[in-house]
């Protein structure tokens, strides 16, 4: 990826990667079955992710999305390709309209705007582009950079594995006192997402095979947004964490809930890997009583 823009790393490595990432390059390139290049652009770079997560500050975007503050980011099978022409001989407004266009045929909507209408206004943000569920839920970012290359990202939606296992769990609380869980949920969202259910399952057999264990269940945010909202979102995921435990296990008393919101971080929140390991819940050991 030498000589890539800072742009264009983020577009590769916003997030840090939960499960393997490949790079290709060279003749095994081949274009997404959702979307081809422009004619007389190559093909140059793909990276595919199983899951991972794309992170855009609003200052990012090619003007604004309605409704939205700050970052928005979206989570998924990634795929992320880079097309170049070094002729130059396509302009950016004519990349932008042919993939404004085909996006609209699969059912995708535009959600940026206010960007104005020439090559120098739809160039240097990303545009974000999304299907509805019923047509595939994909979302595209579309980013130009010059008449010489641009970028596709897109997110197809995916369920992260879940490798965590019972006596994983117990035996971090044994070690170090608590036992670190990353929860997909959606952004600004405190509903359990249905991939969780198989961690729950596991936390809820941690307890059955530990009838002393209690658990103070910790939840915890970067520090994007406001510090009230975030220890109110952190406190509403680790209650609906501890609600469904507690419905499996059959005794509420043996799990509690706390928000921390970004008041207790393990990373550095000006990095967005950092930002990535703040995001979590944490199982804490606490006393009986």
């Amino acid at each position: 990826m030498n000589g890539l823009t800072r742009r264009c790393l983020q577009a590769f490595l916003l997030a840090l990667p939960l499960v393997y990432s490949q790079l290709v390059t060279g003749a095994e390139l081949k274009p997404h079955p959702m979307l081809t290049g422009m004619p007389g652009f190559v093909l140059a770079e793909r990276e595919d992710k199983p899951f991972d997560r794309v992170q855009i500050d609003d200052f990012e975007l090619a003007g604004k999305i309605s409704g939205q503050k700050g970052s928005v980011s979206y989570e998924g099978h990634i795929s992320v390709l880079k097309y170049v022409d070094e002729s130059q001989a396509t302009s950016e407004l004519a990349v932008f309209r042919n993939y404004q266009t085909a996006l609209k045929k699969i059912g995708a909507v535009q959600l940026n705007s206010g960007y104005g209408t020439s090559g120098n206004d739809v160039r240097g943000g990303f545009h974000v582009f999304q299907q509805p569920a019923a047509q595939g839920g994909a979302t595209v970012l579309l980013y130009i950079n010059s008449p010489q290359w641009y970028s596709l990202t897109i997110i197809q939606p995916a369920a992260l594995v879940q490798s965590v296992t019972a006596s994983a769990l117990a035996e971090s609380i044994r070690k170090d006192g608590l036992a670190t869980v990353q929860i997909n949920f959606a952004t600004g969202r405190a509903e359990l997402p249905a991939d969780a259910a198989p961690l729950i399952r596991e936390i809820v057999a941690l307890l059955k095979a530990d009838r002393q264990l209690q658990l103070s269940i910790e939840g915890h945010t970067d520090n994007v947004g406001q510090a009230a909202d975030n220890r109110k979102l952190s406190l509403t995921r680790a209650q609906n964490v501890a609600a469904a435990v507690a419905q499996g296990l059959g005794d509420p008393k043996r799990v509690q809930a706390v928000g921390h919101g970004a008041d207790v971080p393990v990373a550095d929140n000006r990095t967005e890997d950092g930002r990535a390991r703040n995001r979590r819940v944490e199982l804490v050991k606490r006393k009986a009583g």
